[in-house]
C-alpha cells in the first residue's frame, strides 16, 4: 500500500530500477566499509554509498515532482508527450534538478578517481 503512488506514477519502472541499482552498489560500498583496512578505500566506499542514496532519492524526486506538475495542471499522465511536457520544464526550472546535475556530473569522476 505504501509503495502504490510509486508503482502507479509515470517513471516506475526507472524509480523501482534505480532502487534496485543502487541497493547493489550501496551495498557492495557498505561490505568495503566493513572489510576495507585503508582509509582512503574506506572513504572511497563512503562516498559511493553516499552517491547510491544520492541518485535513489532522486529517482523518486523526479517521478514526484513530475507527478504533482501533472496534478496541478489537473492533466493525467495519458501520453508520452504530456509526461515529456512536464519532465522538461522541471529538468529546466526545478532547483533539485540543477543540484542533483552537478552531483550526476562529479561522480563519474569520483568513482574513476577513486
Amino acid at each position: 500500500e505504501a509503495f502504490r503512488p510509486i508503482f502507479a506514477g509515470p517513471l516506475a519502472s526507472y524509480v523501482l530500477g534505480t532502487w534496485m541499482c543502487m541497493l547493489l552498489a550501496a551495498a557492495a560500498g557498505g561490505y568495503g566499509i566493513a572489510d576495507s583496512e585503508c582509509a582512503e578505500a574506506m572513504q572511497a566506499c563512503i562516498v559511493f554509498v553516499a552517491l547510491a542514496v544520492t541518485h535513489a532519492v532522486f529517482a523518486y524526486y523526479l517521478q514526484r515532482q513530475i507527478t504533482s506538475g501533472l496534478a496541478r495542471k489537473g492533466v493525467r499522465p495519458n501520453s508520452h508527450k504530456e509526461l515529456a511536457t512536464e519532465a522538461m520544464h522541471i529538468l529546466l526550472y526545478d532547483f533539485g534538478v540543477c543540484f542533483y546535475v552537478v552531483i550526476y556530473i562529479g561522480s563519474l569522476p569520483v568513482a574513476c578517481y577513486s
